[in-house]
């Protein structure tokens, strides 16, 4: 009964940090990664992952593994090759979140995890031998239910992966019980998209897609599940004031694009003197509303806070006043920019919402699949790693 009560309230904690609702208003401070970061945090987390395929591809083709056949138990050769695998794949993440989750046990999680998923396919393959020993023919039922089995065993298996990443994350994230989820959903989806290459085969189509592109699936949807997490925070966001805390933000991307336009213009229209190379960059987080107007700004560090006064954030906020925050008793909608400036006169500005996640995601599948697609296809250049 308690550890039926323990899954019950765990569920109810999954449910409640899956309410979209408490995201698609969340400000972006308190994400994990910053919303203009999520691109290239993506794109570096795959190919860290990419790379560690590599490397474990070419230490397996150089037959490094081969020393390992001679023994006889399977499961002893799965702790062995998972332990090796996952240090060199979980270094390479770590390589990339360290900077969000300064965690070595990371790597620990990803060798356990490994370790699992062999045991499982082990699992699985010995069920098959058993069966194929004992029944004289293999039946379209039987098959079925052997999938359904080997389906099912893994889901769990990598639900218990899931959770065991979830216990690294939980010190540095708040509401991410969902993340359970993050591993069995990457291998739905590249079920889906092996099913569509089978299906697409069966009725002989020419389309050929690299499988091991696909494999790039679990670690792209890890990379937009970290772009979701909403850091813990240990001291009082004293960014805003009262009222600024409670304004919503411009959600339209294009009416965003539009704003820092008309911010750089305003900024690098009065800025006439140029940075000292000694000062180094300087960033702060300005808040504008929908006419433009500079409602705040605040410095990222203390260096920027130090040489406010050498920006033209001052003189451009100078005519700024608490009626361009509120009218009447509605706080108005406000965009949010992190604004750089580089010396000796270069000017950076971007989005605090950043792309949108969602269309981010999209473009990233879409764009593994087509390199799945293109790539094999080109008929000059080889398969990632072969069929």
């Amino acid at each position: 009964m308690f550890f039926l009560r323990r899954i019950h309230e765990f569920t109810k904690k999954v449910i409640n940090s899956l309410n979209y609702s408490s995201y698609k208003f969340t400000d972006a401070q308190q994400l994990l990664i910053k919303p203009f970061d999520r691109t290239k945090f993506i794109i570096l987390f795959i190919v860290a992952t990419l790379l560690a395929e590599i490397i474990i591809f070419f230490i397996t083709k150089q037959g490094f593994f081969e020393v390992l056949w001679p023994i006889q138990n399977q499961y002893l050769i799965a702790i062995i090759i998972g332990t090796i695998t996952g240090s060199i794949t979980g270094t390479f993440q770590l390589f990339i979140i360290s900077r969000y989750i300064p965690d070595w046990k990371w790597i620990l999680v990803a060798c356990f995890n490994i370790i699992l998923i062999k045991f499982t396919s082990n699992s699985m393959g010995d069920l098959w031998k058993l069966l194929t020993l004992q029944v004289d023919k293999i039946t379209l039922s039987l098959f079925v239910i052997y999938f359904i089995v080997l389906y099912f065993s893994l889901i769990v298996t990598l639900l218990i992966c899931g959770y065991l990443q979830w216990s690294i994350l939980r010190p540095y994230v708040i509401n991410a019980q969902w993340w359970v989820f993050v591993p069995a959903i990457s291998v739905v989806l590249s079920s889906i998209i092996i099913f569509l290459r089978l299906y697409s085969i069966h009725f002989n189509y020419s389309i050929r897609l690299d499988l091991a592109y696909v494999s790039l699936i679990l670690p792209a949807t890890m990379a937009i599940a970290f772009c979701i997490l909403r850091k813990k925070s240990t001291k009082k966001n004293n960014t805003f004031n009262d009222y600024l805390a409670l304004a919503p933000d411009i959600v339209d991307f294009w009416e965003i694009q539009e704003l820092s336009q008309k911010l750089y213009q305003r900024i690098s229209k009065i800025w006439l003197t140029d940075l000292g190379m000694s000062i180094g960059k300087l960033s702060y987080l300005v808040v504008i509303n929908r006419s433009g107007n500079i409602i705040l700004f605040q410095g990222m560090n203390q260096r920027s806070i130090a040489h406010v006064d050498e920006t033209p954030l001052p003189q451009v906020a100078s005519n700024s006043s608490y009626e361009d925050l509120v009218v009447g008793e509605t706080v108005t909608e406000v965009a949010k920019f992190q604004v750089e400036f580089t010396p000796p006169s270069q000017i950076a500005i971007h989005s605090w919402r950043g792309i949108p996640l969602f269309w981010l995601g999209i473009t990233t599948y879409a764009v593994i699949i087509a390199m799945g697609v293109v790539i094999p296809n080109l008929g000059r250049l080889p398969p990632l790693f072969g069929e």
